[in-house]
């Protein structure tokens, strides 16, 4: 086995994580809208497809991509290398940026959702008007979850940087 291929499988977990989020995220979406509409029910609601759908579809893309196409999205994203090698003679820099990509998107499969989700409840409830609706836990929730996709992205794209800052500090 391949170092990309050892990639690769992690990738396409995730995506099939990824899926099964979606399907939460979606049903949690629907029943928050539902149980908001019931509360205030008015003209101007904003409702699922109108904000929900496009996140959904773009969590059921990525997590196609991430389970039907995992080789490609491999290799965009290790380092470049001459020559493919086995596992078994995988140098530490590969190894180590692998074991650092594969937790950044493992962290933005969970907290992308968390983050439309936040977004999407704070919205509602704005603009629903309920009086003595205190949006602070929504903010810092929706605070949590932008931070945790910062690192998830930099865990992704930053590899690279950031094994360079552990290499460093072992010496």
């Amino acid at each position: 086995m391949k170092d990309i291929e050892l990639f690769g499988a992690g990738l396409r977990l995730i995506g099939i994580y990824l899926g099964i989020r979606t399907i939460g995220f979606v049903t949690d979406v629907y029943i928050a809208f539902q149980q908001s509409e019931a509360l205030v029910p008015y003209e101007d609601t904003i409702r699922l497809p109108n904000l929900g759908w496009p996140f959904a579809t773009l969590m059921v893309l990525l997590a196609l991509g991430l389970s039907l196409f995992p080789l490609s999205i491999a290799k965009s994203l290790l380092p470049k290398s001459s020559e493919q090698r086995p596992n078994i003679d995988i140098d530490s820099e590969r190894f180590t940026v692998s074991g650092i990509i594969l937790p950044g998107i493992y962290t933005i499969s969970w907290a992308f959702p968390d983050f439309v989700y936040n977004g999407l409840i704070l919205v509602q409830m704005s603009r629903a008007g309920l009086d003595g609706f205190e949006p602070s836990e929504l903010i810092v929730r929706e605070f949590v979850s932008a931070v945790e996709l910062i690192i998830g992205l930099y865990l992704t794209f930053g590899s690279q940087g950031l094994y360079k800052i552990i290499r460093s500090l072992r010496r």
